[in-house]
């Protein structure tokens, strides 16, 4: 009894094997298939949105410390002999206060920053799409040395300074200047998920306002 149900058995899977699956199964299957894929391209394109609305908010948060960092710097401007103010359309040196690690020379037995008089540069790199910033000190300044570059912002579009200042009769822009501003206009286009994007700041130099 047990050899005829065994036989009977192998010879369902052997006629199952030979004629293949009906279109009931098939279907089945194909529909578990798409339902499947479909739940994974939900994930992934979910996924991809937050990638992106996050990609955006890191470049408006670096974009926004950029320009709080430099109005920082501008508001910190000094009026100090051998350290000039030198502006250009993409390219700003300011004479301001900087933290920087303590001389060796001097002995000093802190491992906190202390504040001196140096140079501070921001600049538009071109090749790197990249905003730059470097700072030295007032001894590595004078002698025209550089700094180390640090990138602050990167798939940058444009940067653009202005400068103002009034001269008696009126309030004037330039995109050039050898001296200290009374405030300065920073134009800024970056690139988004989204496009482009764009902010404008006018930053007032408390030491000229």
């Amino acid at each position: 009894m047990k050899k005829a149900h065994h036989f009977g058995f192998s010879r369902l899977l052997t006629l199952r094997r030979r004629h293949g699956f009906t279109l009931m199964e098939t279907l089945l299957v194909a529909g578990l298939i798409a339902m499947t894929g479909l739940a994974l391209y939900q994930t992934v394109d979910n996924g991809i949105r937050l990638w992106e609305r996050s990609q955006d908010v890191l470049l408006s948060e670096d974009a926004m410390l950029f320009l709080d960092r430099l109005t920082q710097d501008l508001h910190n401007t000094l009026d100090y002999a051998f350290l000039p103010f030198d502006g250009k359309s993409s390219r700003v040196q300011i004479p301001t206060v900087i933290e920087t690690p303590p001389d060796p020379v001097s002995h000093m037995k802190t491992e906190m920053n202390v504040s001196q008089p140096g140079t501070v540069e921001y600049r538009f790199d071109e090749g790197t799409r990249s905003i730059v910033r470097s700072q030295i000190n007032y001894g590595r300044s004078v002698k025209h040395l550089s700094g180390e570059a640090r990138a602050l912002l990167s798939d940058v579009v444009s940067l653009k300074f202005t400068y103002l200042y009034n001269d008696g009769g009126g309030w004037q822009e330039k995109q050039s200047v050898g001296y200290i501003p009374a405030a300065v206009t920073v134009d800024l286009e970056f690139k988004s998920v989204n496009g482009i994007e764009s902010m404008r700041r006018t930053i007032w130099i408390p030491v000229r306002a």
